[in-house]
């Protein structure tokens, strides 16, 4: 007679303890950063930001016209000056929406709630040869500098190079 071992399929009782076990760790420990959504909103409004700052600066220089990014306690906006003429001052209207084509550009979401972001130039403006300016309409002598959170936007003054 030949005696054939019986084999069985499937995994053991040790083996399913141990990937629950392993499933468990993983969801205390990375579970937590998928549930909070603020840090990916604060890097939204950082990305907003510096794509106004250099749509602001590419609309001066493209137009000629002294363009403004002006900041609010939540947010900002970009508007152009009505006139094109700058010894008359800075008359602000509504630029279009690049992205929508819809009047008034301003942040796609406001900045989180326990966020915070400081600008060292309030507002910042380009001129027709797109550098930056102060709101009296003198070209920026050192570089203005916008913190969101903890990172950094650089405007440089002689050039409007944002980075």
């Amino acid at each position: 007679m030949i005696f054939r071992s019986r084999r069985s399929s499937g995994f053991t009782l040790i083996e399913l303890i141990t990937v629950i076990t392993i499933i468990g760790v993983l969801a205390v420990v990375v579970g937590p950063r998928f549930a909070s959504s603020d840090v990916y909103e604060e890097r939204t409004f950082l990305d907003d930001l510096s794509a106004a700052l250099q749509y602001a600066r590419a609309k001066a220089a493209g137009s000629g016209c002294i363009t403004q990014v002006d900041f609010t306690s939540s947010g900002f906006t970009v508007s152009v000056d009505s006139d094109c003429n700058s010894s008359n001052g800075f008359a602000a209207t509504a630029v279009t929406n690049p992205g929508d084509y819809t009047t008034g550009f301003s942040e796609r979401a406001p900045l989180p709630s326990g966020s915070s972001y400081v600008a060292t130039v309030d507002p910042i403006l380009f001129d027709g040869r797109g550098r930056a300016m102060n709101s009296a309409l003198n070209v920026l002598s050192a570089a203005a500098q916008v913190t969101v959170g903890g990172t950094v936007i650089t405007v440089e003054g002689a050039t409007g190079y944002v980075h």
